[in-house]
């Protein structure tokens, strides 16, 4: 018998007991098969519950919400693994309010409280990410109705949750009830002080911890370095060398961040130097964030030559990529050169442009002084790729058209644009920049 004959035969054998084709279905999706996922199940005689939660964790995992959704709506029986499929992918995918949406939908079907620690888990970071402190309160008090208040991944999933929704003291009331705590709790608790701009009492937990390690460190780097304490990011990162504590890409990131934020081009370069090194055949920590974060230094601190090189360089560019290129140039008043990537972005990339790209082109627009290609960039945002002008686009461009002398065309933006822009503060920065060089232009 040939050998494709012979996997047909074992594979239809297959097809008559559940169990081993839910692990061929399963074997299909970690290669990809997906298609082969969906006939391996279709051509049960017999589907069992398990059979339809495995489908549906696989589309899940991949976010194929559509077939995810037309799946769970045919299943003849829901139990709490179908719905935890579907919550986890939603969440993991960035879909916080189906996720929430879902679990509401779980309690209705079920008439009572059906859940366990995965799902409150998924839950709670969903709420974290919406940032909403009251569904989060909530789905902590079912957590201790329900009995998993002592649940050590749950506790450690609320102490970020609550960092993430600006509530440090909350995170910290958790930390202490937890019966014990390992090395996520510590460094939730790293992480969500700084986040509240409270870095003294971050680095109190963090001098306190049992053991530190590479993300305890960076958590507690990433901390300063954001709140722009950049000096004392810088020295913790030295001090963290000298403890022979291996940094990870992130570290670095975190670290040419704060380089960048004080136009650092040396220690710049000497972490560039370090990056190299701790990078061999086996662990390569040049990635897109390392790229990025490393073309952003240098544009940062004047170098442009430098970052178009790293840019050319990358293997992979992401949005962010691009975003930071064309930002770069428009803030070292090269308002040509940054044009030219943009339309460079848009010819040779799929990529949709967002606010951050328009901000950075219509900058450069108003440093070259080129009124009309800023003008046709603020009608193309929202017209061709639904991205809605924020008051920041709308000053540069009143600012451009004031330092014109076309006071009348700044005059028509500003009663054009909506009322809940036109009274923001960037927007009457605009305003005034426009009357300081109309009086200029006057005084000539």
């Amino acid at each position: 018998m040939h050998h494709s004959e012979k996997f047909e035969a074992w594979q239809t054998a297959l097809f008559f007991d559940s169990f081993l084709t839910d692990s061929l279905i399963n074997a299909y999706s970690k290669c990809g098969c997906v298609e082969s996922a969906e006939k391996a199940f279709d051509d049960l005689p017999s589907k069992t519950t398990r059979s339809w939660n495995t489908l549906l964790s696989v589309f899940s995992k991949i976010s194929l919400f559509d077939k995810a959704y037309n799946l769970f709506n045919k299943m003849p029986h829901r139990n709490l693994v179908s719905y935890n499929s579907l919550i986890s992918g939603s969440t993991c995918h960035g879909f916080h309010r189906e996720s929430v949406s879902l679990f509401r939908m779980m309690q209705m079907d079920s008439g009572c409280l059906m859940l366990d620690e995965f799902t409150l888990v998924s839950i709670v970071g969903s709420c974290a990410s919406l940032r909403n402190l009251k569904w989060l309160h909530q789905v902590h008090g079912v957590a201790i109705i329900v009995g998993l208040e002592c649940n050590m991944i749950l506790n450690n999933a609320l102490i970020d949750a609550y960092g993430k929704c600006g509530e440090p003291d909350s995170s910290h009331s958790v930390f202490c009830w937890m019966p014990e705590n390992d090395i996520v709790s510590w460094t939730s608790m790293v992480v969500a002080y700084p986040r509240a701009s409270r870095l003294d009492e971050a680095c109190k937990v963090f001098y306190n911890m049992p053991f530190r390690n590479t993300i305890s460190w960076t958590a507690l780097i990433t901390g300063f370095a954001r709140n722009r304490r950049c000096n004392e990011a810088l020295d913790l990162f030295k001090q963290m060398l000298e403890e022979d504590v291996n940094p990870r890409a992130q570290t670095f990131v975190s670290v040419l961040g704060a380089c960048a934020d004080e136009a650092l081009i040396g220690r710049g370069k000497e972490v560039r130097g370090r990056i190299i090194r701790y990078s061999n055949g086996e662990k390569n920590l040049f990635n897109v964030y390392i790229y990025n974060a490393l073309i952003d230094m240098y544009g940062k601190c004047g170098d442009m030559k430098s970052a178009e090189i790293l840019f050319e360089m990358a293997p992979v560019r992401d949005l962010v990529s691009w975003n930071t290129l064309i930002t770069g140039f428009a803030q070292n008043c090269c308002g040509h050169e940054s044009f030219v990537v943009f339309r460079k972005m848009m010819i040779e990339t799929d990529m949709k442009p967002n606010h951050v790209t328009f901000l950075g082109v219509i900058s450069a627009c108003s440093h070259a002084g080129l009124v009309n290609q800023g003008l046709e960039l603020l009608d193309l945002m929202e017209r061709c790729y639904g991205v809605e002008p924020r008051p920041d686009h709308y000053a540069l461009l009143i600012d451009l058209l004031g330092r014109k002398n076309r006071l009348k065309e700044a005059v028509d933006l500003v009663e054009k644009m909506p009322s809940r822009i036109r009274n923001h503060i960037a927007v009457w920065g605009g305003n005034l920049g426009c009357l300081s060089s109309s009086r200029q232009l006057g005084s000539c």
